[in-house]
């Protein structure tokens, strides 16, 4: 998983490696930790003791070994197990919930993450707010953006022992965007900065913009651009470059062209590129050609993409002597 939270160069653990069971292929998730719980043996135990050793990454890739053995175990079943370690064994934290869910979210199995999480709700636990944040993502990702605002809900609200930070509330940003619910996504923006949950960064703001842009609300994406300053954030290539492309979709080349020239240095060639394509696209071949001086004048040096783009643009408006 590639994921390591407490282990140090003075930390050695004396346990078995986390392929010791690769050659046992009768020994599932439940049976393991179940044989774990009632004899202790060293090689067993490695699991829970690694894991209250916050040695993550043999505990880690030990779980994600045998769920990969065991793939026709259900979720609820591998928690239920894990949970009846954890109260009749030696678990003195949560922590190995979180590896499970992670382990499920590594192997595209982001359903039964889901399962895990609400299994541990309903048993007073709750994972850390990287993990919830690992889920959620992974929901954008197999385009569940509506189990997102639930889980949220479920896991956040009302909830004063576990509290969002950035990451959630962007994916929280992302899924109102994709389900196209903008104004409910500029209402949670709202709440965060007025309630001081936490610092949101220009990704966040750059989901939003993106979403707006995409949807033809242009204008409100520049209106959002122009507060950042006063949240003490600067708009990145990102933010520029979507700005300049909703602009061009909607006809608006001076705005689109002022953002061209106060970008500055923050371009790079592939941001050059994506504004040459799009003055191209919509026939303003002068002001790509404009940008392609400023790519030259900033020391960068176009491939032969940009001046594909600019003889094609040039031969579509007849211009072939230019060309």
């Amino acid at each position: 998983m590639g994921i390591v939270y407490g282990s140090g160069p003075s930390v050695r653990p004396r346990f078995a490696a986390p392929n010791a069971f690769a050659g046992v292929p009768e020994l599932g998730v439940g049976s393991l930790l179940r044989f774990a719980t009632n004899n202790r043996p060293n090689s067993s135990n490695f699991f829970v003791k690694s894991s209250n050793l916050l040695l993550y990454w043999p505990a880690s890739s030990l779980l994600q070994t045998l769920l990969d053995r065991e793939q026709n175990h259900r979720s609820a079943v591998v928690f239920r197990t894990l949970f009846d370690c954890y109260k009749r064994f030696d678990f003195y934290s949560a922590y190995a919930f979180d590896l499970l869910i992670q382990s499920y979210v590594q192997s595209r199995k982001v359903l039964d993450s889901v399962v895990v999480v609400k299994s541990m709700k309903e048993c007073g636990l709750f994972p850390e707010v990287r993990t919830v944040s690992a889920v959620l993502n992974g929901l954008i990702r197999i385009r569940r953006s509506d189990m997102v605002l639930v889980l949220f809900d479920e896991m956040f609200v009302g909830n004063d022992g576990l509290r969002p930070d950035v990451y959630v509330y962007t994916a929280v940003i992302r899924s109102l965007c994709e389900l196209k619910d903008y104004d409910r996504a500029k209402e949670i923006i709202s709440s965060v900065e007025k309630n001081g949950d936490c610092k949101l960064n220009v990704v966040a703001y750059n989901v939003l913009i993106h979403g707006l842009c995409k949807s033809g609300r242009v204008w409100e994406a520049v209106e959002i651009k122009k507060t950042l300053g006063f949240k003490s954030l600067k708009a990145d290539v990102v933010t520029y470059c979507t700005l300049v492309l909703g602009l061009c979709r909607v006809d608006e080349f001076g705005l689109a062209r002022d953002l061209v020239n106060e970008m500055g240095l923050l371009v790079n060639d592939v941001s050059y590129n994506i504004i040459i394509h799009s003055f191209c696209k919509r026939r303003k071949v002068d002001e790509a050609v404009s940008v392609l001086g400023k790519m030259l004048g900033a020391g960068i040096e176009p491939t032969v993409y940009p001046y594909n783009m600019l003889i094609s643009g040039q031969c579509k408006l007849g211009k072939l002597s230019e060309a």
